[in-house]
């Protein structure tokens, strides 16, 4: 695997970045920042199209429906706004507990919009009216992210408490508990296929999970600081991390090895996301920009380390 940096997206403006979503047409990148700040970013020209402003404080997660008319923020402001893409525009406020809100996540039929909170609720609100269908209570401490599986079924939650809970969406009963981290558990990812979960842990690893059996199945260690964010290829052969320790790294799934290490951010890596393609990745980061890496499958399995030239974008 040979990883080539392709562009910076700089936000020196408005602070760190905390998290990155692409449209699902690869066109578009969203970015949340430490100022509340909203962004569009043409990915073509790696340069703001749109700014949305509104939330008070950090906008900690971004998430854009399935049919990428429409995005949703969570902030620490208590909020989740859904915006409306094409117009640039303010579509809903939804105010889950009042409390941060740590991640947001369509349901895969845009129908749903999940959040998650400090406080450890975990709701879900009609897309189109706002109105709250499910409050789903398992996590003894505060939760910090989710993900829908992709036929929708499951919604998995990841939290302070050390677990990652497997849950029925359509009822917002608890299936599982997965207990294997030794700390926080910061982020979680389904594989395409729906068959594997990965989690990220203030223990400095990811790992693995069997989702029928809700058995571990691999531990990923290698990072030197907690890790802040996991995703999964759209292939599914690959998995992203990003971490504290400043660094993204890119696993294969089958074998558990590392295949690449992404060098050239200063600070922690908040947030991963691979292009619908999957031939890039795009990191956030403490230090002000998102970077897009270039991925070209060589064929072998070398770890690569790649210092880019610094791109400044306006």
């Amino acid at each position: 695997m040979l990883s080539i940096h392709q562009n910076t997206f700089s936000n020196e403006q408005d602070g760190p970045v905390l998290t990155v979503a692409f449209s699902p047409d690869g066109s578009l990148a969203a970015t949340g920042d430490g100022r509340g700040t909203v962004k569009l970013w043409d990915i073509a020209s790696a340069t703001p199209i749109a700014v949305l402003r509104g939330h008070g404080l950090a906008a900690c997660s971004v998430a854009f429906s399935p049919n990428g008319k429409m995005l949703a923020s969570g902030s620490n402001d208590g909020t989740v706004r859904v915006w409306d893409v094409a117009a640039r525009q303010r579509y809903s406020t939804l105010t889950p507990d009042e409390s941060p809100v740590n991640a947001v996540a369509f349901s895969p039929d845009g129908l749903n919009v999940a959040a998650v909170c400090r406080t450890g609720m975990v709701k879900i609100f009609d897309a189109v009216t706002g109105h709250e269908r499910l409050t789903l209570q398992g996590h003894s401490r505060g939760v910090q992210a989710l993900a829908y599986s992709p036929d929708g079924r499951t919604l998995a939650t990841a939290g302070e408490d050390m677990t990652a809970k497997l849950w029925h969406a359509a009822t917002g009963l608890e299936r599982a508990t997965l207990k294997g981290h030794i700390s926080w558990v910061n982020a979680v990812a389904f594989s395409p296929d729906g068959t594997l979960l990965a989690t990220g842990s203030d223990d400095m690893t990811a790992q693995l999970w069997d989702v029928v059996s809700g058995m571990k199945l691999e531990s990923l260690r290698g990072h030197c600081g907690l890790v802040e964010a996991v995703a999964f290829s759209p292939e599914g052969t690959l998995l992203a991390t990003g971490s504290q320790d400043g660094t993204a790294r890119v696993w294969n799934i089958s074998t558990a090895e590392l295949q690449a290490r992404l060098e050239g951010h200063s600070n922690t890596v908040w947030a991963v996301a691979f292009a619908p393609d999957g031939n890039s990745l795009a990191t956030a980061s403490e230090d002000h920009t998102v970077k897009l890496w270039r991925l070209v499958n060589t064929g072998a399995a070398p770890v690569e380390e790649v210092e880019p030239a610094q791109v400044r974008c306006a």
